[in-house]
């Protein structure tokens, strides 16, 4: 739709442009707001798996994530990708969570708890 001109992209929200043929349309933090937001997918496990089978998870997922074949397949269609460590998925989930907060509360919807 962006291509027939149905549709103005305006902006991004992530924390970088997308990739080409739309890297030339700012993010909103460019335009002045301080907000970003980046969709994200991850792989997730039971409470309480096994380290090892931890391990064996992460890099493969890891290794899928690094592939040429996953880049190119996430740059064919408009994507970043960023591979997040296990051991730094949750302090990134903490990050975005202080983000839509700060968002609610400008936005006068946050609604506290007693």
């Amino acid at each position: 739709m962006v291509e027939s001109g149905q549709v103005k992209f305006l902006a991004t929200l992530g924390d970088g442009r997308a990739p080409a043929p739309y890297d030339k349309i700012p993010t909103v933090r460019e335009l002045g707001y301080d907000v970003s937001w980046e969709s994200s997918n991850f792989v997730m496990g039971p409470p309480k798996l096994p380290k090892e089978i931890v391990t064996i998870l992460a890099n493969a997922v890891e290794k899928a994530a690094n592939d040429p074949a996953f880049k190119k397949f996430v740059s064919e269609r408009n994507a970043r990708w960023e591979y997040i460590p296990a051991d730094k998925v949750v302090a990134s989930y903490d990050k975005r969570r202080e983000v839509v907060r700060g968002i609610m509360q400008k936005a006068g919807i946050l609604k506290e708890a007693k």
